[in-house]
């Protein structure tokens, strides 16, 4: 899978390096952040006197920077080698008042003119701070457990306006662990890293966590060698959704929640990319705006950047990816059906092989899966036996291996007749690295592809590895064990275990309780919950007596359990339009409470849903005045009845409604009005931005809990309090609230 290297990465591995000697005295100073962060990735930083700019370099490491100073002129000759594609050159040229000029060596020349600070961005422009920041105390609050980390590795940067401030916290190697941005003195993101290294010392994986909206991004990194031919496939993804593009026009596309991918057609017009969904009636439309080596820089249909990117210009593609690019790049082939028996043509109409087996699977552009009286074998499109017609099961893996079963036992062949794994085994089940899940004497193991025992089968059940553990079964008891196969939680001492990334597990008790425990066996939350769930990194739902709330895995209580409903992206009835709202707020889940909904961010903070646009109300909304200067806005498909002062949803009994009625205030203030007339205890709060008091009360009508929610409010002349009840059926509230929120927050008063 691959991560859209544009959408949001920081990467950050800032070194200083200041170039003199070569130039005169009078040169400009020059600093080479070689990965640092910014409304880019990667910038080089010059200061003139006292002027500061930046030059941009996207995704790329500087290297080879050599300076010298032809017929006067301060100059820079630097090798821009980026993630994908070849190194490219640039001469940067600093002339006097700070005037620049850059020119790629293919021909492209930027130009900035003199006073001015910086090539592409003048505001946003980084540079070091010379103190600690707000930022980065903002990054040590939120996360404590590093406060320890030493001063040489703290970064903070701020813009040259000073409205945005970057902290990082960097690893040995010199890469960020932990990010935090403030715009504008609000915390804009707030992310953490985790690397993969290869065996040269370079990291070819990163995962980003957006800590905000609990989101995760991913990406490969690898240079695609000039002798590659970059074509044929490609991937992008946004969280953990990626799209597959086959080169006959056959698409899929997977949303990241589900093992089930949606099958899509494509194709490209001049510069417009169109891929139409088997779902969906609409097709989605991109603009290609720029054809690289290594895949396309394409732009939505909103304006945002994205990366599509060759599969070939990665290091790894999933095994299950590459048995179904095998298999579409075979889809022109069609089956046929003469006297009963099934066949085979090519694209152009010819059989290439002959109607005489039950079933026929192209699996492969030259291969085929035959099968005849519930027997199977393997043949080539052109007709030549690979595998006879022997086999009682037989499974293409992509990668020129197959998963046979004779005799009742399961085993793995090599195109080239070789047997990799002998068929020994009840079951083989392959994982998508280059091992298998394996089947003996009803018991569970792991072995590789060339049969080596990982682990003998001995367990239950084991389920998939996070890290060197995984959760398994033994004599129906269940436990945690390493890849050795050795015990790091002993089985039978929980009911159930569920694992929370690399963090630790929930734990279920006999008695049903939930807690959780670190990867070390640790309790760290007492079982004391109905229920707990992963929301999002380092943030777990808990639910008491029908009520939730938001826990860190490290025990602290981020909010209160008081929400009637808390709902993440990483929920199965989840859709994928409030998995991007929450993206889009930076927030881990959205909350339902007695009188209000909106989001919650990771560190527990709620934030309020954003109200229609003025174009949204035009489209799709109605106003409309009634007494005493009272507007009420509503949705569409709502219904007024002034004669009885009645806003409501049609539908069945109990939908969501909204009553008025206009009392007489007696000439009293709001708060006096309130003590002499109403039984119950208000609280403080504004309609219309107008001063209110409100409460909120459960009341049993015929066979129905309503939920009522009250409003009050004194008209401009002070003579009249305005009451609004908003309510609906309590089994109706999780769906109704939104629309009753909406509807208060868009009450007005005429002028």
């Amino acid at each position: 899978m691959i991560n859209s290297l544009r959408a949001g990465l920081f990467i950050a591995t800032v070194f200083y390096l200041s170039v003199t000697g070569v130039l005169a005295q009078t040169a400009p100073q020059w600093l080479f952040p070689a990965d640092a962060p910014g409304t880019r990735a990667y910038l080089l930083t010059y200061t003139v006197s006292e002027q500061t700019g930046a030059w941009d370099f996207e995704q790329a490491t500087l290297s080879e920077v050599e300076c010298s100073r032809p017929d006067g002129v301060d100059q820079l000759q630097v090798t821009r080698m980026p993630v994908y594609g070849a190194a490219q050159k640039w001469t940067l040229e600093l002339g006097e008042e700070g005037a620049m000029h850059a020119r790629l060596h293919t021909g492209q020349q930027w130009y900035r003119a003199p006073g001015t600070a910086g090539l592409f961005y003048d505001t946003t422009a980084l540079r070091p701070a010379a103190t600690p920041t707000a930022a980065m105390d903002t990054l040590l609050a939120v996360m404590p457990e590093l406060s320890g980390t030493p001063e040489a590795s703290r970064l903070s940067l701020v813009s040259i306006d000073g409205q945005r401030a970057f902290a990082y916290l960097l690893n040995a190697e010199g890469w960020p662990v932990a990010e935090a941005l403030l715009d504008k003195g609000q915390l804009a993101a707030w992310r953490t890293y985790e690397y993969r290294w290869d065996k040269s010392g370079h990291w070819d994986r990163q995962l980003v966590h957006n800590r905000l909206s609990g989101q995760q991004q991913l990406v490969e990194r690898r240079m695609v060698q000039a002798t590659e031919d970059a074509s044929g496939w490609m991937a992008v993804q946004g969280g953990a959704a990626y799209w597959l593009l086959a080169d006959n026009g056959h698409a899929r596309y997977w949303d990241g929640r589900s093992a089930q991918s949606t099958t899509a057609r494509w194709q490209v017009k001049g510069e417009a990319l169109s891929i139409q969904r088997a779902d969906q009636r609409e097709a989605l439309v991109y603009q290609i705006k720029s054809r690289q080596s290594w895949g396309w820089q394409v732009a939505t249909a909103d304006g945002a950047q994205e990366d599509w990117v060759w599969l070939n210009a990665i290091q790894e593609v999933p095994r299950k990816l590459r048995r179904w690019r095998d298999a579409a790049n075979a889809s022109h082939f069609q089956t046929f059906t003469e006297k009963g028996r099934t066949g085979l043509r090519d694209g152009e109409n010819r059989a290439t092989l002959p109607a005489q087996y039950d079933a026929i699977e192209p699996v492969h552009p030259r291969l085929a899966l035959v099968k005849l009286e519930e027997r199977y074998g393997l043949v080539q499109t052109d007709g030549r036996t690979l595998f006879p017609i022997y086999f009682e099961k037989l499974e293409y893996l992509g990668d020129s291996l197959l998963l046979a079963q004779r005799n009742g036992g399961q085993g793995i062949l090599h195109l080239s007749g070789d047997t990799l794994v002998p068929f020994v085994y009840e079951r083989l089940i392959p994982r998508d690295d280059t091992t298998y899940w394996a089947f003996a004497g009803g018991e569970m193991g792991l072995i590789n592809d060339r049969a080596a025992m990982l682990l003998s089968p001995q367990f239950d059940r084991i389920h998939p590895f996070h890290g060197h553990q995984a959760v398994a079964l033994e004599n129906g008891q269940t436990g945690v064990i390493d890849t050795q196969g050795q015990w790091v939680i002993s089985p039978g001492k929980y009911a159930g275990l569920i694992p929370v990334n690399l963090d630790g597990y929930l734990v279920q008790t006999q008695d049903n309780s939930w807690g959780f425990i670190n990867r070390e066996g640790q309790l760290i939350i007492e079982p004391v919950y109905g229920h707990l769930r992963a929301l999002a990194k380092g943030v777990l739902v808990g639910q008491q007596e029908g009520r939730f709330g938001l826990l860190k895995t490290t025990g602290e209580l981020l909010t209160p359990i008081r929400y009637r409903m808390l709902k993440g992206c990483g929920d199965y009835t989840t859709t994928q339009e409030l998995c991007q709202i929450l993206a889009e707020n930076n927030a881990v889940a959205q909350f339902v409470s007695d009188d209000r909904f909106g989001y919650l961010d990771a560190r527990g903070q709620a934030h309020p849903p954003v109200l229609p646009s003025p174009a949204e109300l035009e489209a799709d909304y109605k106003a409309d005045t009634v007494e005493h200067g009272l507007i009420l806005i509503y949705p569409k498909g709502w219904q007024l009845e002034r004669s009885i002062q009645k806003l409501y949803k049609q539908g069945d009994y109990g939908q969501s409604r909204v009553v008025y009625e206009f009392l007489p205030s007696d000439g009293l203030s709001l708060e006096d009005w309130a003590g002499a007339n109403l039984e119950k205890a208000t609280a403080a709060t504004t309609l219309g931005g107008q001063p209110a008091l409100t409460y909120t009360e459960r009341e049993r009508v015929r066979y129905y809990d309503f939920f009522r929610k009250h409003i009050y409010c004194l008209s401009e002349d002070g003579r009249t309090v305005i009451h609004l009840e908003l309510s609906c059926k309590d089994a109706n509230f999780l769906e109704s609230i939104p629309d009753l929120y909406e509807i208060e927050q868009l009450v007005s008063f005429m002028q």
